[in-house]
């Protein structure tokens, strides 16, 4: 076998014993506490998610002397 098919059969067979493997994987939410820190990582994806969208289409930026004021007036 030339190296390649050897190196991606090793992957493969690698893959496969992750994938059916049990050790490592956690248990499922079991008290309030589990799901209360999994309700604060959604707000705060949440919210950041909501702050980047709104931020790139409106970055309220009206400072006359403001970078991309330079940047945008020497492409012109």
């Amino acid at each position: 076998m030339t190296p390649f098919p050897a190196f991606t059969q090793t992957l493969a067979v690698a893959a496969s014993d992750f994938a059916t493997a049990t050790e490592g994987h956690h248990l499922p939410p079991t008290g309030w506490l589990d799901y209360a820190i999994t309700a604060v990582g959604v707000v705060i994806v949440a919210y950041v998610i909501y702050a980047a969208v709104a931020h790139t289409l409106r970055p309220r930026e009206s400072a006359p002397d403001h970078i991309k004021r330079r940047i945008l007036e020497e492409r012109v």
